[in-house]
């Protein structure tokens, strides 16, 4: 039972997030800048805890020149599925209020505005999982928290597409300013 319940969960993550690089692939081709990998640091906080450590590494790789040459995949710097691992949640925190914590982490790690498209609490096909969908010009993610069961652990998954486009592409700020 609990595998079928996982199992369509992971059904829905896979099929947004095939939705969102289809809809990422309609992007213009610009030069032959080479992308670079880009890596956010999320941290543990009040409303929840990162086990084995208190911090996970979300890591945007750029997509192979090979993958490019697949139709759907031409546009694309970047798209993947990435385990961000697992984690305990407060008593007061709600899974849709760790997500939506995440999401300013990966806001602020990346230096950009992420727009909520939605989440579970608004739309019924996401409504069985606690997911966030977000948006920005430069790159979409979906975020999703999984219940593993007999347990207070949730598995954080996240998705990642970002298209072709250098003269938009995503900066991570240096920390360390010029003298």
């Amino acid at each position: 039972m609990a595998q079928k319940k996982l199992s369509n969960t992971m059904k829905i993550f896979f099929t947004f997030s095939l939705y969102l690089l289809y809809c990422l692939s309609a992007a213009t081709i610009a030069d032959d800048n080479t992308p670079v990998t880009r890596s956010i640091t999320l941290v543990s906080s009040n409303d929840f805890t990162i086990l084995n450590g208190d911090t996970s590494i979300l890591t945007i790789k750029p997509l192979k020149e090979k993958l490019r040459s697949i139709e759907n995949l031409r546009n694309t710097e970047a798209v993947g599925i990435t385990y961000l691992g697992n984690l305990t949640l407060s008593e007061s925190a709600t899974p849709l209020s760790v997500l939506r914590e995440i999401s300013v982490q990966i806001s602020n790690g990346l230096d950009i505005d992420l727009a909520l498209i939605t989440d579970s609490t608004t739309s019924q096909s996401l409504q069985p999982n606690e997911m966030l969908l977000l948006y920005h010009p430069q790159l979409v993610i979906t975020l999703a928290l999984t219940k593993v069961e007999n347990s207070d652990q949730y598995t954080l998954i996240g998705t990642y597409a970002i298209p072709v486009d250098n003269n938009q592409s995503i900066e991570i700020e240096n920390s360390q300013e010029a003298s």
